[in-house]
């Protein structure tokens, strides 16, 4: 049953390595939903500095690194490619990279939530370094694990059963933890978050292991004869090709506004319904969320056999605009106490605007995929080349983009809402009720959770919940539209373009193939 070194030819993938690569997902999203969601609330609610100024300047210090380094990581995924490319080991292609920035990205994890060496500014290079090398084992995971997902078969039905399965086990690993910790956290926010990070980390080491042992590659001979991505090549074909262009700007707006609410989120749930209680709002939040973003996988489906791109995404954009606008007037309204909502009524009310929100966005995310695949053959129709691999690596390099500008944006909007006033005095009571047992220092969670309930109670509520919601509904308001008159105005490729690059693809192939005959 071991498969550790063996391969397979041809592209009908054997069905253990298709489910279980597939399913590994589950341990491999459930870590990255843990920094990517949880990270940065982690480090708010816990960082230990008491001093106001000392502990924005960390703050700030922090968030700028991470730009820096999600900046390098868009630019080093390409290298990562190449080295993977390039490599020879019996282990096979991809999983000894697999194996090897699962279990280090693993035990990063662990490090990140469970070791507090330091106090200070300590703790900051201390946090810096174990992110920065956090980062560079998740990159080494995460390209051999989706660069693998081409080289196992060249069958689109298998393929898609396969992308099919990965989107399942994503949503169960990212929903979960999304759904679940948010409750779990306040008041003892130190022991949960280091009981997760074991947790889930053991989780993603078993689950790399799991797929190192059980799944096997296609013949290496196989896999080399297909397309070698170089830097220079996404660079090249990105600026030559306006379409791909286009697409990316839109996708990065598109990321950049998705991403504001689970940022943003959480912060906004704590002021609005309680430090205690918001965890639970969060969850209801979320649920709207991921029904919304569920359901745009089937309401896509059916629109595209009725209407044309450029409506559906005109219909999409449409509604998701109202959803934000409401968001906006609702949550503006509510935040300086013009609107009168009791919040057991208001946390009902924020998860039916997610899902109007979402399910149009994820409809407009859909249709962007799909006209950037429709970049491949505007290469090959303008330029002779189809460029299929670098074409697909521009858009996680455009999402490495986008978190880097989320970084600098969220740490703006919760600066001038002066949500780190609130988050200083709440990190001092979460670290005193992170002491050890018989520190006579030490509060339980109830004492934590009073303490962080007055805190917030004793702030400018209003300005902070304003400011949170400009950026969870307004900001994105503001992303969705540009990124809608970018491809509405500059996209060219519609349908009629489309069938005739298509035909003139198909005729010049015909041509060159009769002239080989010819020549022969």
């Amino acid at each position: 049953m071991l498969n550790l070194f063996k391969t397979y030819k041809g592209d009908n993938v054997p069905k253990l390595t298709k489910y279980v690569y597939s399913f590994t997902g589950i341990g491999r999203d459930a870590a990255y939903t843990l920094i990517n969601l949880f990270l940065m609330i982690y480090l708010q609610l816990t960082l230990p500095e008491s001093d106001p100024q000392q502990y924005k300047l960390m703050i700030m210090t922090i968030m700028i690194t991470m730009l820096v380094i999600h900046l390098w990581d868009a630019v080093n995924d390409p290298i990562i490619g190449m080295l993977i490319e390039n490599s020879r080991f019996k282990l096979g292609k991809y999983k000894p990279w697999i194996l090897i920035g699962g279990v280090l990205n693993g035990l990063l994890l662990m490090v990140l939530f469970s070791f507090r060496p330091f106090g200070g500014w300590g703790y900051v290079i201390f946090f810096i370094v174990t992110y920065l090398l956090w980062e560079i084992s998740f990159t080494l995971n995460d390209i051999g694990y989706w660069g693998m997902v081409p080289s196992l078969t060249r069958d689109p039905k298998q393929r898609n059963q396969i992308t099919m399965l990965m989107a399942i086990a994503i949503n169960i690993g990212a929903f979960t933890v999304g759904g679940l910790v948010p409750s779990l956290y306040p008041g003892r926010a130190i022991q949960v978050f280091r009981t997760l990070s074991i947790i889930i980390g053991s989780v993603l080491i078993f689950s790399q292991l799991l797929l190192v042992f059980l799944c096997k590659e296609r013949d290496r001979s196989e896999v080399d004869s297909e397309e070698i991505i170089k830097v220079k090549d996404i660079f090249k074909v990105v600026f030559q090709n306006k379409p791909l262009l286009v697409m990316l700007g839109a996708i990065v707006l598109h990321y950049l506004g998705g991403s504001m609410f689970n940022n943003l989120g959480q912060n906004y749930m704590h002021f609005t319904f309680g430090y205690a209680e918001g965890g639970q709002a969060f969850f209801y939040f979320l649920v709207g969320y991921a029904v919304g973003s569920i359901a745009a996988n089937f309401i896509f489906g059916f629109l595209v056999k009725k209407y044309t791109r450029a409506q559906i995404l005109r219909g999409a954009f449409t509604i998701s605009a109202i959803g934000n606008s409401l968001l906006f007037v609702i949550g503006s309204t509510h935040a300086f106490g013009w609107l009168q909502i009791p919040n057991s009524i208001y946390q009902w009310i924020l998860p039916v605007l997610a899902l109007i929100i979402f399910t149009p966005n994820g409809v407009f995310y859909l249709t962007l995929l799909v006209q950037i695949t429709n970049t491949v053959e505007y290469n090959e129709w303008k330029f002779g080349e189809r460029k299929e691999g670098v074409v697909f690596a521009a858009r996680p390099f455009a999402a490495k983009i986008s978190n880097a500008i989320t970084v600098i944006v969220v740490f703006l909007t919760l600066t001038v809402g002066g949500v780190y006033d609130i988050t200083n005095k709440i990190s001092d009571y979460e670290v005193l009720g992170g002491l050890p047992e018989g520190d006579a220092r030490r509060l339980i969670t109830e004492e934590v959770q009073d303490l962080a309930q007055a805190a917030i109670d004793g702030a400018n509520l209003g300005r902070a919940r304003f400011v949170l919601i400009l950026g969870m509904a307004l900001l994105p308001l503001i992303c969705q539209t540009l990124a809608y008159l970018l491809v509405s105005r500059k996209y060219p490729i519609d349908e009629k373009m489309y069938d005739q690059m298509v035909k003139e693809i198909d005729k010049r192939r015909e041509t060159a193939a009769e002239e080989q005959v010819g020549e022969a």
